[in-house]
């Protein structure tokens, strides 16, 4: 059979289980089976699958059609241009969680020069950790996380992108076990409110660690944690950075200026109006 009417047949299955992307989906399960890039999809219409292939591919399109994500089938996600290995043990970087690090690196260079020291709370996949220490020449990162098996993945992602040598990690429950004092400490915590996570998608609340999604009653159990947690752990003009989403970003800003540790508090929108980070400095 060849590509064109393998690309038709799979994309009218994922069609048919309300998989909207299904064209696109099945473009990338078939380059990921081939090895090729999906311009490889146009430029030979006529290629025909091995029956090895054939096989692969249609396993790949039967688990996505349980809506398993395509970051997890394909095992990598691209993350500030750079590829992170993912698989049931992370949760998948989101394009959004680059605004965090957008503002990090702003205010890392605002330091004056010396080696940076910076902690990534609840590492998962090294996607916030690896890109500081790849953007930065001065720095030092010390990734946490509470997963062993999140931790093995973040290990081989930062040998994979080159920075092993600048972040060292960590098995830890927030900062207790940590000390020192340090310019940044950067999070994005889990911030859906239990009761909703049986309103997620098929694809996040089926497949993605639940630990990284349960952000407790309110979304902000940890947020509350580390705004408490990092006062001990931030130098003084530090500055503590943490994901949020638009429903619970008043909330995380209130608990920061009521701490009465923190002499700036600033919510931080992405591109899209929506508040995305609340960034706090030590006094």
């Amino acid at each position: 059979m060849q590509l064109r009417e393998v690309i038709r047949l799979a994309a009218q299955r994922l069609r048919e289980a309300g998989i909207f992307t299904s064209v696109l989906d099945a473009e990338v399960l078939l380059a990921h089976v081939l090895g090729v890039q999906r311009t490889f999809l146009y430029s030979h219409p006529d290629y025909r699958l091995t029956e090895e292939e054939k096989w692969r591919y249609e396993e790949l399109v039967n688990r996505r059609l349980g809506h398993e994500p395509i970051a997890y089938l394909v095992g990598e996600k691209e993350f500030w241009s750079r590829t992170f290995k993912v698989d049931g043990r992370v949760l998948i970087p989101r394009p959004e969680t680059e605004r965090l690090v957008e503002a990090a690196l702003s205010l890392a260079r605002g330091f004056s020069p010396q080696r940076l020291k910076i902690i990534d709370v609840g590492t998962g996949s090294g996607a916030i950790g690896i890109t500081m220490a790849a953007e930065l020449e001065k720095v030092w990162v010390l990734a946490t996380d509470l997963s062993p098996e999140a931790l093995c993945v973040a290990r081989e992602n930062a040998q994979r992108l080159g920075v092993r040598e600048k972040i060292d990690f960590l098995l830890s429950s927030g900062l207790s076990a940590i000390s020192g004092v340090f310019h940044l400490i950067l999070s994005n915590p889990p911030y859906i409110p239990t009761g909703e996570l049986a309103n997620l998608p098929a694809g996040v609340r089926n497949y993605e660690p639940l630990m990284a999604l349960d952000g407790g009653e309110d979304g902000v159990k940890l947020h509350e944690a580390l705004i408490v947690e990092s006062a001990s752990r931030l130098m003084v003009g530090g500055w503590l950075l943490l994901e949020v989403g638009e429903k619970i970003a008043g909330l995380v800003g209130k608990k920061a200026w009521d701490s009465g540790n923190y002499g700036e508090v600033k919510v931080l929108h992405d591109y899209l109006g929506e508040a995305r980070v609340v960034a706090m400095r030590k006094v």
